[in-house]
């Protein structure tokens, strides 16, 4: 049960990732540093959740 909820907050946090990343990208003045730090966020909550989904 732990790690399914686990699962389930990493796939939070790569969605909120993805979200912000397109709300940034979207904006006349691109924060480079805002939008570099979510693609950040999301490789490494992805590198969390390969090896879970892997199995």
């Amino acid at each position: 049960m732990p790690a399914l909820l686990v699962t389930i907050a990493w796939i939070v946090v790569c969605a909120y990732a993805i979200y912000r990343v397109v709300t940034l990208a979207n904006t006349a003045v691109k924060p480079w540093f805002p939008i570099l730090f979510y693609i950040a966020v999301f490789i490494i909550s992805l590198s969390y959740l390969w090896p879970l989904l892997d199995t």
